[in-house]
């Protein structure tokens, strides 16, 4: 198709969501996109709010290729604003939270959003968090009897609802999708009555005080207990302008984006279990992945790596790191340097995936609560944290494993001292 005859189909699409004056948010997205389906209800969600100031669009990408060629969108979901058929102020890609979708929404309307009288609501216990270790505590106190309010500041799932399989949690006959998992832990948590609440960003937290508070965008809460289990996030390349390449040729979600490079060159920048195990599946569309690793090893398991070694598509560069990104529009290059003789040297790719660790989700607790110099809550056996009545659990917590089945046993424990807490106050 000319470039004349795909500018009259873009120009169309562009007056059909126009068509009432309105400005409006685009979310691309694909088939077999985990983060697209955790954003969806999100998206839904807001459509419902703020749906008579802004126009909400969804586009698949299998449906109108032509579309999101020209805009070239390469990360799944993809959101777009426009206003008067041009962008209106940067995209969001990939791994996308309810704080920053409604941030970017109030931009594009001028900071006219309505504004909502807040609410408050008392329970017995309040989980933040809704992956694996905060929805199995949720299942042990609402079997308990004690009203459980869990807060998450996206949908439910975590970081597991993004992976289409998993082969190593008991009891699934081997293999289930993340999505099919976490479905099935909020519908067991919420038959036994615990509240979910999601799409709530926590602003605010006092914990020291007898009733705990914790404060939301529109709602104060107030518990008797605190159960933190708000997980992990991935660690972000710490190289200039990596804002700028993420979602255009810079990564952190392999099974959501490694689509998008059938027989291409790329690299896997990471050298523990999450880098070599998404190494060795990027080949399934990928004529090369090269793996670089800072260090003179990997980290992974031994099973993990073998699998790595014996792949022929695969090239390995240990003590090696990324120090630039270059590009226009998309990232088509790469500054490495070699730790070790310390030279650099570009290198052309079509694509990078970043697997350099986790950064847990505890900003709001630095000077509130007892952590690491990791960010890493510090805890007991029991799960107990350094404030009476509260507790973690989850991939939040220093601990030595990060396993869904490590998660889920943590929010067990974590639930059952709640419980004992609880009971003690009111003795």
């Amino acid at each position: 198709m000319k470039k004349e005859e795909k500018q009259i189909i873009l120009n169309k699409f562009y007056d059909s969501i126009h068509e009432d004056g309105k400005p409006a948010v685009i979310m691309f997205r694909s088939k077999k996109c985990p983060p697209c389906d955790v954003f969806e209800p999100i998206f839904n969600k807001y459509k419902m709010g703020f749906g008579k100031s802004i126009n909400f669009v969804k586009v698949d990408i299998s449906d109108k290729p032509i579309i999101a060629g020209a805009l070239k969108i390469r990360s799944m979901p993809t959101l777009v604003f426009m206003r008067n058929g041009e962008e209106a102020c940067s995209r969001l890609s990939g791994y996308i939270e309810a704080p920053d979708f409604k941030e970017k929404i109030e931009n594009v309307l001028g900071g006219t959003c309505p504004k909502m009288g807040r609410a408050r609501v008392s329970a017995d216990v309040i989980i933040l968090g809704a992956g694996p270790a905060g929805l199995s505590a949720a299942i042990y106190t609402a079997r308990s009897k004690l009203y459980t309010i869990v807060i998450d500041r996206a949908f439910p799932g975590g970081q597991v609802a993004t992976s289409y399989t998993i082969e190593n949690y008991a009891g699934t006959g081997g293999v289930i999708e993340g999505p099919v998992l976490m479905e099935k832990m909020v519908s067991q948590a919420e038959s036994f009555g615990a509240e979910i609440v999601e799409l709530k960003e926590i602003t605010k937290v006092n914990l020291k005080e007898g009733i705990k508070h914790i404060e939301t965008d529109d709602t104060d809460y107030y518990a008797k207990s605190v159960i933190i289990a708000t997980g992990a996030q991935p660690k972000h390349l710490p190289v200039e302008k990596e804002e700028d390449y993420r979602g255009r040729g810079l990564h952190y979600c392999a099974t959501c984006d490694g689509a998008l490079y059938q027989d291409a060159e790329i690299i896997v920048v990471g050298g523990g279990e999450s880098a070599v195990e998404e190494a060795v599946n990027l080949t399934n569309f990928a004529s090369k992945v090269t793996i670089m690793a800072r260090r003179d090893k990997f980290t992974a398991t031994k099973s993990v790596q073998d699998s790595l070694f014996e792949n022929p598509k695969i090239d390995i560069m240990f003590n090696t790191e990324i120090t630039g990104l270059s590009g226009d529009m998309f990232l088509d290059k790469v500054v490495i340097k070699n730790n070790v003789t310390k030279k650099t040297s570009e290198m052309p790719i079509e694509g990078v995936f970043i697997f350099i660790g986790m950064i847990p989700r505890t900003e709001l607790l630095k000077d509130v609560i007892q952590i690491d110099e990791y960010g890493y809550i510090i805890t007991d056996e029991n799960m107990a944290t350094s404030i009476p009545g509260v507790y973690a659990a989850g991939d939040v917590r220093k601990k030595p494993v990060k396993q869904i089945a490590n998660a889920v046993g943590d929010g067990a424990v974590a639930a059952i001292f709640t419980e004992k807490y609880i009971s003690s106050l009111e003795d």
